[in-house]
């Protein structure tokens, strides 16, 4: 049913969950437990019956230059597959198990003028009571060690006026930076484990990597007389890295994530993202990546934001797969035409999947109550030769709350 009449929820909204979940915080600990049970057999569900969770952020460790993190789990898990898949035969779930995994961490910053760097090393230990395999291996010992390592430049031009572009003064600030890591991981191979939790089961192994990158931010002063404020009018990032053990066929860009190295994406990329404030009321964006395995694009996005009046506003965007022979050109806007209603039309089009083919259109009127807003959508799929009108309704100040149908 979701997938077929509400797509966008079903590809990237939140999880359909039956859950209980408790925290206690106080200061850099917290303390969590989660419960959670699959009820529909159409769903593939982790399920915690319970699991319990212990971390520490950021504590010093005594006296010495040292900050040590704790991330702690351990609890009742079983893995439920979907009992009747859309494709290939059903998957034999899990019986209930125990597991229990700690990831200790600890950094020394260190100060060598003005460059700040982070060694840093990180020992993590996983444990299942049950193996996918007869008499299989149920321990994962892992261990990481790395560096990360970054400082900021900038320089002041003061007499950089100009009406046209609207800056009052330019400073161009330099913020380079570089992570490096080498990893060792024993024991139960992922392949072999029940894909129950992303940040556990699938992603822990062997792979060691490092990323350099830059990013370049010019700011300005803008705003009226007495009340000038200091804004962003460009910031260019580029980004680029390497990898051991990495993987040149999953679809997706290479990612080095400084804060747990190893849940990155271990394929050779270049990665680039450009803002460009041109003043209050319009942004231009763009982000890039170059896949090295295949020395190909990867993927270009880029979008024109304006709101030309504080009734109306528009967006014109353009994003580019090649890998799939898609780009697809994005134009919306929306008009204020009274105080209680509003109208937003949205068309997008590939032209380059078959030749050229319509994507999506909408037509959308919203009214506005004195606490509530109503809003009645036309629209048009022409991907699956869909069409639906919707009626919805939520509470001002709480888009998230929708009733509709």
């Amino acid at each position: 049913y979701l997938e077929k009449f509400f797509p966008t929820e079903f590809h990237s909204g939140k999880d359909q969950e039956t859950l209980l979940y408790a925290k206690k915080q106080r200061d850099n600990w917290v303390f969590d437990v989660l419960l959670q049970a699959k009820v529909n057999s159409f769903y593939t569900r982790t399920e915690s019956l319970p699991e319990a969770g212990f971390y520490v952020l950021g504590q010093p460790i005594g006296e010495l230059p040292v900050v040590w993190f704790s991330e702690n789990h351990a609890g009742i898990k079983r893995w439920r597959p979907d009992s009747s898949p859309p494709i290939g035969p059903a998957l034999d779930g899990s019986s209930s198990m125990g597991r229990f995994d700690t990831r200790q961490e600890v950094n020394m910053p260190v100060h060598l003028g003005p460059i700040n760097f982070l060694p840093y090393a990180v020992g993590r230990f996983t444990h299942w009571t049950e193996s996918m395999t007869p008499n299989g291996e149920k321990n994962r010992p892992y261990g990481q060690v790395g560096v990360r390592a970054t400082t900021k430049i900038w320089k002041v031009y003061q007499n950089v006026k100009s009406r046209l572009w609207d800056l009052d003064g330019i400073r161009h600030i330099l913020a380079p930076e570089a992570v490096a890591f080498l990893a060792d991981a024993h024991g139960v191979d992922p392949s072999d484990l029940w894909p129950m939790d992303p940040g556990v089961e699938p992603n822990i192994s062997n792979l060691s990597g490092f990323s350099v990158g830059l990013t370049q931010r010019l700011q300005t002063r803008r705003g009226r007389p007495g009340q000038r404020r200091i804004v962003d009018w460009m910031r260019f990032k580029v980004e680029a890295g390497a990898f051991s053990n990495r993987n040149n066929s999953i679809p997706a860009d290479g990612r080095v994530f400084s804060h747990s190295p190893e849940y990155s994406i271990g394929r050779n990329f270049v990665n680039a993202e450009y803002e460009w404030n041109i003043s209050d009321n319009t942004q231009f964006d763009a982000s890039g990546n170059y896949d090295v395995a295949t020395g190909k694009l990867g993927h270009l996005g880029m979008g024109l934001n304006v709101q030309r009046t504080p009734r109306f506003k528009y967006y014109l965007g353009l994003y580019t797969l090649p890998a799939v022979d898609s780009s697809v050109g994005t134009v919306g806007f929306t008009y204020q035409m009274t105080e209680k209603y509003s109208v937003s039309v949205l068309e997008q089009y590939d032209f380059d999947f078959e030749g050229g083919k319509g994507v999506r259109t909408s037509l959308r009127l919203t009214r506005k109550f004195p606490r509530w807003y109503a809003g009645l959508a036309f629209v048009f799929d022409q991907t699956r030769d869909d069409v639906g009108l919707y009626l919805t309704l939520w509470p001002e100040g709480v888009p998230e709350f929708r009733m509709g149908t």
